[in-house]
């Protein structure tokens, strides 16, 4: 059996041809740049906007992206932080996992579809069958010799084996229409801005997805999961997980920002109702927000995009920290009213949360915006890791105002948020079957019964499927064993197994509809 590693030694020598620092990422309407360091929708070496929505329309909704984490050293208590905005000075992610030999292989965004994956499962066992370039290259399995960890990119092991063999039929799990993954950490390479230990020693597993052909409801929005793994020898306790945005929606100069606590979501909007050219929306401006799915949002910060000034922008750790912990940067705790600065008001985690505090009702000018959403405390021992889940939305209704599309958006986050808990899609556990929804979301999820089967079993389809259906039977090696298929088979389809031998099987059902598997055992 070829396995993961192997694949790696021996493509290795043409790595150069199919790796990409920075990968633009499409769904049915936004367009985005992801980078390999974990910079989100730019480019950090020409500083070009990368998030552009609606696609082909030349605007963008958001400048830079990029994720925070901060914590304290449980033995010593002092604070640690990884907080990254435009790399113009101190770095603080760098790509790859942590490890001893850095070989440069991870200096990619890694990316699969869909059909490559249909197309993989009905051709795999083909004589002379060649594997996906970016299948061979799926970054599943590390090179735990130099250090890696042993598990990485999510995959679908066809026959159970634990090992990643595209030739054996394993292949990229994807979620939906498509996936990018990438991985990078904040130890190799890094500068410490404020002494020794400089970093948390932190992996981060980043998986991007699309779910745009879905529904209507996910055509303006783009999925993020994050896997963070402590792989230093250190505890860490109260720890926050953040993501930071510039955004600049159109015109970078009319911005207003805010949360909304009921729906997890912190949000830019245009601060009139006119974004102004070349680069604005025009009248009726839409809003684009960010919303926590797997986690409670606890707090929501802004500060200027100067340095001099106690809300000015992070320059030490904790400062970073502090943003996460709705502080700031001289440690002070964010207020409610005015500008979140008068100590003598109560104390909140959420600036301009609405129900009365909003920019606009503050009268504050509109302009320039930074701001970071985060999650936790948690606590991280050694080996532990947090897995979140979140989602950039967008809504624009250009027959309303901009403040009539902000309240739009958030509604609409409530309608994800409902989404994601229907289709139980906390951190892929259990991992959700959503490439088998079409477009005209039929859902043809079937069940095997009896499970433990004999001579014979039957698939119970939920409903009638239009269209020539196939039936493929593996064992638990990958062979194929059986193939049934034709037009309308209908709901209930016998299977005759009476010349198989006992034990673990996979079921693979597949129409123009999409692509199913289940597992079942004959005794």
């Amino acid at each position: 059996m070829r396995t993961w590693l192997l694949l790696y030694l021996s493509f290795f020598i043409v790595i150069s041809q199919v790796k990409s620092q920075s990968f633009i990422f499409e769904t049915k309407n936004l367009r985005t740049l992801l980078n390999h360091k974990g910079d989100l929708f730019f480019d950090p070496l020409t500083f070009v906007p990368g998030f552009e929505i609606p696609k082909n329309s030349g605007k963008h909704s958001i400048y830079a992206g990029q994720l925070w984490i901060g914590g304290s050293d449980l033995a010593t208590g002092k604070i640690l932080s990884s907080g990254q905005t435009y790399r113009q000075t101190v770095e603080s992610w760098f790509g790859g996992p942590i490890s001893q030999i850095y070989t440069g292989f991870y200096d990619s965004v890694f990316h699969a579809t869909k059909a490559q994956v249909t197309n993989h499962l009905a051709n795999y066992t083909n004589p002379g069958y060649i594997p996906p370039t970016n299948f061979s290259f799926w970054p599943a399995k590390g090179i735990v010799p130099n250090g890696e960890p042993t598990n990485m990119a999510p995959f679908r092991d066809l026959n159970g084996d634990g090992q990643y063999s595209p030739f054996d039929g394993d292949h990229p799990k994807v979620i939906g229409n498509s996936s990018a993954y990438f991985i990078f950490n904040d130890v190799r390479d890094s500068i410490p801005p404020q002494g020794d230990p400089c970093c948390l020693g932190i992996d981060v597993n980043s998986y991007i997805y699309d779910l745009s052909y879905v529904n209507p409801l996910l055509e303006n929005t783009l999925f993020m999961n994050y896997k963070l793994i402590n792989r230093s020898n250190r505890t860490y306790e109260d720890v926050f997980f953040g993501i930071w945005l510039d955004p600049d929606l159109g015109n970078w100069n009319d911005d207003y920002i805010g949360c909304d606590t009921s729906s997890n979501i912190f949000f830019v909007y245009n601060g009139d109702n006119d974004d102004d050219p070349p680069n604005g929306y025009g009248i009726n401006p839409p809003a684009q927000g960010i919303i926590f799915l797997s986690d409670p949002l606890y707090s929501f910060m802004a500060y200027r995009g100067t340095p001099d000034s106690v809300d000015g922008s992070p320059v030490t750790e904790e400062d970073f920290y502090n943003y996460l912990s709705a502080r700031w940067r001289d440690g002070s705790h964010l207020t409610y009213g005015a500008d979140g600065l008068v100590t003598t008001n109560p104390k909140t985690n959420f600036l301009y949360s609405g129900n009365g505090w909003t920019e606009e009702g503050e009268g504050n000018p509109a302009g320039d915006r930074r701001m970071v959403g985060s999650v936790g405390p948690f606590t991280l021992s050694p080996g532990d890791s947090i897995c979140l889940d979140a989602a950039m939305l967008f809504f624009w209704d250009n027959s309303v105002n901009n403040f009539q599309n902000r309240d739009s958006l958030i509604k609409q986050a409530k309608r994800i948020r409902t989404f994601y808990d229907k289709n139980s899609m906390s951190c892929f556990n259990p991992f959700p079957s959503l490439a088998s929804i079409a477009a005209d979301k039929r859902n043809f999820r079937f069940d095997v019964y009896p499970n433990p089967s004999h001579e014979k079993a039957i698939i119970h389809l939920q409903e009638s499927l239009p269209g020539d259906i196939e039936i493929l039977i593996y064992d638990e090696v990958g062979r194929q064993c059986l193939k049934l298929n034709g037009p309308d088979l209908g709901t209930k389809i016998e299977l005759n197994l009476d010349a198989l031998p006992s034990g673990l099987y996979v079921i693979q059902l597949s129409t123009s509809l999409g692509l199913e598997t289940k597992k079942f055992m004959i005794e």
